[in-house]
């Protein structure tokens, strides 16, 4: 895992990008002890509906 100080992240954003894509996360300190660790963002997987869940709680409303 790359090391990044805060300030280095705050001057040299650009870097930080590029070194992010390739590693995935970076690890920032403050005075030499780690205070964050950036993550790559990665879009949430969409859920299917499933049809016979929607129809099994329809029923069971029903049934109440």
């Amino acid at each position: 895992m790359k090391t990044l100080t805060v300030r280095d992240l705050r001057q040299q954003w650009s870097r930080a990008e590029a070194m992010l894509e390739t590693e995935g996360e970076i690890l920032i300190t403050r005075d030499g002890k780690p205070v964050a660790r950036l993550v790559r963002f990665v879009e949430p997987r969409r859920l299917r509906r499933v049809r016979w869940v929607d129809e099994f709680l329809a029923r069971d409303r029903g049934a109440r």
